[in-house]
């Protein structure tokens, strides 16, 4: 028994680094997807849903508007991942398959400048979106209809510093 639980760690990490290991073997644009949600999800300072997400991956360095056809789907950012990354349904965030998957790839990303520059980078493209130029919203329901059409707003303006 106590070489089954020195063992394990092992296993998991073999685990996890076999399921990297399907991620790298997939097309590029695949395997960029896959890195990059599952950097998002381990580095994000809350758990995202996924309409934020969608939104936030549609948006590039200097684009004035969401890009709707740059939209990913589920499915595809799903199946990207090797099984790795799961939807919890009743709050619609992303998530880790489970917390040992959350913590070895937790220990692979969050550290990284890279991902926090690419969180960053697209909450700040995110908040120079057209839309928003035209200043403050004056009542609430205007800001509420602003964060009902821009799924990654509230994220951006929130948590953008912290990375």
């Amino acid at each position: 028994m106590r070489k089954a639980l020195t063992d394990l760690p092992n296993q998991l990490d073999d685990a996890f680094n076999t399921s990297v290991e399907r991620i790298d073997a997939q097309p590029e644009t695949l395997r960029a997807i896959a890195h990059r949600l599952i950097g998002w999800i381990v580095s994000s300072e809350r758990p995202l849903r996924t309409d934020e997400l969608t939104h936030a991956f549609a948006v590039d360095h200097g684009d004035e508007e969401v890009d709707e056809e740059n939209m990913v789907m589920l499915a595809t950012l799903l199946r990207a991942c090797a099984g790795l990354v799961s939807v919890d349904k009743d709050r619609g965030t992303f998530g880790m398959v489970h917390t040992l998957a959350y913590d070895f790839f937790h220990g692979r990303y969050a550290g990284t400048t890279e991902i926090h520059k690419d969180i960053a980078g697209t909450s700040l493209a995110y908040l120079c979106l057209k839309v928003l130029k035209s200043g403050p919203c004056t009542r609430i329901d205007a800001m509420d209809n602003r964060l009902n059409q821009l799924k990654f707003l509230r994220y951006a303006a929130c948590h953008w510093g912290a990375h």
